[in-house]
Order: structure tokens, then sequence, then C-alpha cells
């Protein structure tokens, strides 16, 4: 029979346990699911004006053969559209770029305030307000005898392309 003491130590150690898996499984998608619409709406929006371009493209004269190398008015204005839907190609690939640099910025922060949470749990007394800076977070490992490159993920976190 488990006598009280050993519930609560249980119990204890069991809370910490889903607190670190919680931890873990809590703001990973918080971000994506947040900018997910948004990048729908951009993809389909490149999705038309590739779609806008490629029709246009296709109803401009072969004026280098029938109009003596002369575009027809009509011509401009298709190739004034069709300019105006590169264009904006361009501009919205550049943001869903931009939204995929703030996903991984996003991912580091997740990775910080794990990181911080679990110390603060191991380490209650220790004032983890400096730990965004990478070096003092690695510091705190080697005070601890913990070498942080020995850890599953490190390399990964660490290497930059």
């Amino acid at each position: 029979m488990i006598d009280f003491k050993t519930l609560i130590e249980l119990n204890g150690r069991n809370n910490k346990i889903v607190q670190i898996t919680n931890l873990l499984d809590n703001g990973l998608d918080i971000f994506s699911n947040a900018i997910s619409e948004t990048e729908n709406t951009i993809r389909k929006r490149i999705e038309e004006s590739t779609q806008k371009s490629s029709e246009l493209s296709n109803k401009v004269s072969n004026y280098s053969e029938d109009n003596n190398h002369v575009p027809t008015e009509d011509d401009y204005k298709l190739m004034e559209v069709i300019l105006h839907s590169q264009s904006d190609i361009y501009t919205s690939t550049a943001y869903l770029t931009a939204l995929a640099e703030m996903k991984v910025i996003y991912l580091f922060k997740c990775l910080e305030i794990s990181m911080k949470s679990l110390i603060q749990m191991a380490y209650p007394k220790i004032n983890t307000k400096e730990f965004f800076q990478w070096r003092e977070m690695v510091l705190f490992f080697k005070s601890i005898d913990i070498k942080i490159s020995d850890i599953i993920g490190y390399q990964e976190v660490v290497t930059r392309n």
C-alpha cells in the first residue's frame, strides 16, 4: 500500500511529466495556425495571377510576324496587365517567404520558451531572464555539468546554412 507522502511525491513527479509534455506540445502550431489562412490566400493569389498571366500571354498577337515587329494597342494593354500580374506574383512570393522566415523565428522562440520553462521546473531558483541569449543558456548548462552539445537536436539548432 502506498502512503500519503509517496502519493504526493508521485503526483508531483507525474505533474512535472505532464507539464513537460504539455510544454513541448503547446505553442508549436499557434503561429502556423494563425497565419495559415493568410498563406492560403497568398498562394491562391499567386495561382490566379500565374493563370491570368499565362492566358493573357496567349492572347498577345504575333506582332513580330504580323505587324512588322510593332505591337498593337491591344497588345500593349495585354502586356501591361501581364506585367502587373508578374509583379503581383513576385510580391506575393516575397510575402510567403517572409512568413516562412517568421515561422523559423517563431520555432526558435518556442525552443527558448521551452528551455527556460524546463530549467525553471528543474532549477526554480535560477533566473532565466538572460537565457534569450543562446550563449547564456550554454554557459548555464556548462555550470551544471551538462554538455549541451551532446543533447539530441543541438547541432540542428545551432547549424547555420
